[in-house]
């Protein structure tokens, strides 16, 4: 069976392509996690309407901090790997335009 592309940089730059969408998709999991830990806790600590902090003194403990601090890590790690993945695409629709001129 022939390989459908041939160009050794496009397989490539296909496979790390795959590669980063396999780490998102880990950061997705991993702050959907944080996501089913923090939440129940806010809706211990806050009252959302009329808006009341209920509990403080738990609200402001380091370990909720640390929650939000990492949930808010993974945020920013994801958004620069969708920044790269955009770049990564928009190379290899140039390098595919190029093979097929």
């Amino acid at each position: 069976m022939e390989a459908l592309i041939t160009n050794k940089e496009i397989i490539s730059r296909l496979q790390n392509l795959g590669n980063l969408y396999i780490y998102i998709n880990r950061l997705e999991a991993n702050q959907e996690q944080f996501v089913f830990a923090v939440a129940p806790k806010l809706t211990e600590y806050l009252r959302l309407n009329p808006f009341q902090v209920m509990q403080p003194m738990k609200l402001y403990d380091y370990k909720f901090h640390n929650y939000i601090g990492i949930f808010i890590k993974l945020g920013i790690e994801k958004d620069g790997l969708y920044g790269q993945a955009e770049k990564d695409i928009l190379a290899l629709i140039g390098l595919l335009e190029k093979e097929v001129s």
